[in-house]
């Protein structure tokens, strides 16, 4: 992959290839986009996706609309010859491998900020926690009025306040993830 493609939930949900933002339009394949990243590398089921952007009364077309907004997430995120997006029973993937997601960044931050600290490196183990904590934009799926996005943003944001906790140090008063 010649371009670095990244997607991003800790604030606004995004995609960004070498730093220039894409367009993903619409609510639906911004819930979609959410989901594929905040679970890269493991199958979403399909029916997991019709609740998260409907909810208890998803249409009739919902399979086929989920289908129609994979497939408009496709042309967006996929470089020549490249799948970003796989179909693979029964759902969709995300291919970590391929895009860079800004969760599981923060994440193998903390996890080595942990180790540092384990291993008596208390300013190494800082500076990546410090990190991890700047990889927030402003309120974690911001802008996704579904009811999955919305207890996978209180339990984000639970993780968040663990990590400052962990950390340390009071949270900032201007905190840019507010």
């Amino acid at each position: 992959m010649s371009d670095l493609r990244k997607v991003r939930v800790l604030g606004p949900v995004d995609a960004m290839v070498d730093g220039t933002a894409l367009e993903i339009t619409g609510r639906r394949q911004r819930v979609v986009l959410a989901l594929l990243a905040l679970n890269a590398g493991r199958v979403v089921p399909l029916d997991l996706m019709i609740d998260a952007v409907w909810g208890e009364r998803p249409p009739a077309s919902a399979r086929n609309q989920i289908a129609i907004c994979v497939t408009r997430l496709r042309r967006v995120l996929h470089g020549p010859g490249e799948q970003l997006v796989a179909a693979v029973p029964p759902g969709y993937q995300l291919r970590p491998e391929a895009v860079t997601v800004d969760l599981n960044t923060a994440e193998e931050l903390v996890r080595a900020g942990r180790a540092d600290a384990e291993e008596n490196d208390p300013a190494t183990a800082a500076e990546r926690l410090r990190s991890a904590l700047d990889l927030w934009r402003g309120e974690t799926l911001s802008g996704l009025d579904s009811d999955i996005m919305s207890t996978e943003a209180a339990r984000l944001e639970e993780w968040r306040l663990g990590v400052i906790e962990e950390y340390g140090v009071e949270e900032p008063v201007d905190s840019r993830w507010r």
